[in-house]
């Protein structure tokens, strides 16, 4: 979770052990998303299309390059 007013990413769950256990069962980490309480608002006031950010790129990008056109 990212806090704006402390200017910092906060693991409120605990340091992520995803490419760890990525890695033990052979798959791929497409994406890591985080979360915001911004996007959260927007999401639960049915607004998704006002989300602004670019947390997805990672897996689009990806997906770009591995899927045939």
């Amino acid at each position: 979770m990212f806090a704006p007013i402390a200017g910092k990413r906060l693991n409120i769950f605990g340091d992520s052990t995803v490419d760890e256990t990525a890695q033990e069962l052979g798959l791929l980490v497409f994406a890591r998303l985080p979360i915001d309480p911004q996007i959260n608002r927007l999401v639960d006031e049915g607004r998704i299309c006002d989300v602004k950010g670019d947390e997805l790129k990672e897996l689009t990008d990806l997906l770009r390059e591995t899927l045939p056109e």
